[in-house]
Formats: C-alpha cells, structure tokens, sequence
C-alpha cells in the first residue's frame, strides 16, 4: 500500500485510516452527487451564476447533514423501526408506504409525482376498476 502517512508509529491503524476515508468518499460525497444530484449543476450564466450554484451546494450539504443526524437520533429513540440507512432507501421505503403515488425521474435532472391512475391515464392506457383513497 502506498501512503503518505507515517508508518513508523503505527503501521496496522493505516488501512483501518484509509477505510475510513473511503467511506467518507464513497458514502458522503457519492450521496450528495447522486442523491442530490449535484452532478449536473446549472449552466446558467451571469454575475450571480457562481453565488447561486455555492448556495445550491450549501443547501444539500445542510439538508444532507441534518437528514443523517435525524437518522441517527431516530436509530437511538427506536432501533428496531429505523428503516433505511441512506436518503435513497428512505425515499425508496417511504414511496412504498405511500403505495398511491409514483415518483419518476428522467436524464437524473427532471422528476416529477403521480398518482397512478393519472400516469395510467396519461399513457392512455384504460382502467377497468378505479381505486380512489378518501382520507
């Protein structure tokens, strides 16, 4: 392994370092690129183009933090119900629980939310029976 840390105090705690900062870059920075969808930032320009695109970025590392600092105190209040350990299987769970809506996204930079009969009603496809849930 090659490395910039010292091996003469410690040599054992360097892979256990390295693991570490994989996982920062794998869990952390990967969420908030993919999840986040900080990969495609705006293209737009001007003279605050710049400041928005910052703002932008601050705002996902805030949300991004306060959500795993929610998750954690979750785990602690009730281990056993916390589901989910990142923000994508957390919306995947909650989508489930919903069960009437449909959450698509296209080219991992439009999304949008339907109820299912109206997608279904949109592609035209017709409907036997429609099931409506009055809350």
């Amino acid at each position: 392994m090659l490395t910039s840390l010292p091996a003469e105090k410690n040599a054992a705690s360097i892979p256990t370092k390295y693991r570490l900062r994989s996982l920062i870059e794998n869990c952390g920075f990967r969420e908030l690129k993919q999840a986040a969808y900080l990969k495609h930032l705006p293209r737009r320009r001007g003279e605050n183009a710049e400041n928005a695109a910052y703002i932008h970025i601050m705002l996902c590392v805030f949300a991004h933090t306060l959500f795993y600092s929610f998750l954690g105190w979750r785990k602690k209040q009730a281990p056993k119900q916390s589901d989910g350990d990142c923000i994508r299987i957390w919306r995947r769970e909650q989508s489930i629980k919903e069960g009437d809506k449909i959450f698509i996204v296209a080219k991992e930079k439009y999304y949008a939310i339907f109820e299912i009969t109206e997608l279904l009603d949109i592609l035209g496809v017709k409907q036997k029976h429609r099931i409506r849930m009055n809350c």
